[in-house]
């Protein structure tokens, strides 16, 4: 068995230049994971609205399109 060990020296701020892109990145990540946490929470509050609706115009017979349904009970098969 061999073993082979390479040391190189590079530039500290080649290190410094690639440790302040990951930390750019995983900051960009953190970001669009708050976003799309917000964005959950907002399809969920339109979902949950929106079924209230629904459920008013079909307690009152207020005819309504069949799109605005998420119910599959409600909605024409296809």
């Amino acid at each position: 068995m061999v073993i082979r060990l390479v040391l190189e020296h590079h530039n500290p701020k080649l290190y410094d230049n690639l440790r302040s892109q990951l930390e750019e990145r995983n900051n960009y990540i953190a970001l669009l994971e708050r976003k799309i946490a917000d964005l959950e929470i907002r399809y969920g509050a339109e979902i949950h609205y929106n079924a209230a609706l629904c459920d008013l115009l079909r307690d009152h017979a207020i005819p309504y399109r069949d799109v605005f349904s998420h119910d599959e009970r409600y909605t024409k098969g296809t």
